[in-house]
């Protein structure tokens, strides 16, 4: 039971990876988290109300009680492209219906602010040969997932327009932190091992986001008197090359980077023979953002990238 004067933010997808770094914001900026698992978790750092697996008929009554805010990360997660199409059905029903059953249920039980994590990817998949991606474009998903987060974000807004609920929506580009998994992941795990990595002849450029700084800004957003339907793309400040990118995390880790030049269009093209198109599109690919939006609103990163990579890398206690 909530305190007088105690506001709650239930959370979706706590026990994943960004869930305790929003959790940790939330609590710090005076909310009480509860948060809504599917199944029992250790240390999620908040209280905890279970409501199966999430899709289009959860039943969020009980986890809704007394809530102010919800925060939804909780999503069938970005994998190749080719898994996705496969399981079209499944991200259809966690990550467009699930989350439109949440916030219907939210603005009938009178939450007042539903805050909803979306992708860069509604945008499109890279912005080679075009400008930076931005709230104002039209949506261009070039994969299941994409378009999921997309169908979504139609949904939310048709929600908010019939009811007094407000939705901000956040896109960011690859979420890096500690216990991150994919590229990110697999990146650190290749420069560790020593291993080269022919990415020194790359010129891309690629946002990135410290997953304190998706936090921050969660917390910030819950903060204001938010209003209506609102998108932002939220983004740390540098945007990188792989190259770049390969020496930060090696600076970080105390290494060197193994990097030798290999023509990028060769190795695009074997990256796509080996059926790996996705990993091609993701370290020889642009993808880049403008977050005027969310600056000229007053957020600002709480982190720079080296400060990002030195807390997502350091050694565990």
């Amino acid at each position: 039971m909530a305190s007088a004067g105690e506001r709650i933010v239930l959370l979706t997808g706590a026990s994943g990876f960004l869930g305790p770094y929003i959790a940790t914001a939330a609590i710090e900026a005076g909310w009480r988290v509860r948060a809504a698992l599917r199944k029992p978790a250790a240390n999620i750092g908040a209280d905890a109300v279970f409501v199966g697996a999430i899709g289009s008929r959860t039943d969020w009554t009980a986890a809704l009680a007394g809530v102010d805010a919800v925060v939804h990360l909780a999503a069938r997660v970005h994998r190749p492209r080719a898994v996705q199409r496969v399981e079209r059905d499944a991200y259809v029903e966690v990550n467009t219906e699930g989350a439109l059953c949440l916030a219907r249920a939210a603005a009938v039980a009178g939450v007042r602010h539903f805050v909803f994590m979306s992708s860069i990817f509604v945008n499109g998949l890279a912005t080679d040969g075009r400008a930076a991606f931005n709230e104002m474009d039209l949506p261009a998903p070039g994969s299941v997932y994409g378009e999921t987060k997309a169908a979504a974000e139609v949904g939310l807004r048709a929600i908010v327009t019939q009811s007094a609920m407000a939705c901000t929506v956040i896109r960011p580009p690859m979420i890096y932190g500690r216990h991150a998994k994919g590229s990110f992941r697999a990146l650190v795990r290749a420069i560790s091992a020593g291993l080269p990595l022919p990415f020194a002849a790359v010129r891309n450029r690629r946002a990135f986001v410290a997953a304190e700084n998706v936090a921050s800004f969660v917390a910030w957003r819950l903060a204001g008197g938010a209003h209506g339907f609102e998108t932002f793309i939220v983004a740390d400040d540098e945007q990188l090359s792989t190259a770049e990118l390969s020496r930060h995390v090696a600076r970080t880790l105390g290494r060197r980077a193994m990097l030798f030049p290999f023509p990028t269009t060769m190795l695009r093209a074997a990256l796509r023979i080996a059926g790996l198109s996705d990993l091609a599109d993701s370290t020889l690919g642009s993808l880049e953002v403008d977050t005027g939006k969310a600056r000229a609103a007053g957020w600002r990163p709480a982190v720079t990238m080296e400060e990002g990579l030195a807390r997502a890398l350091r050694p565990e206690r």
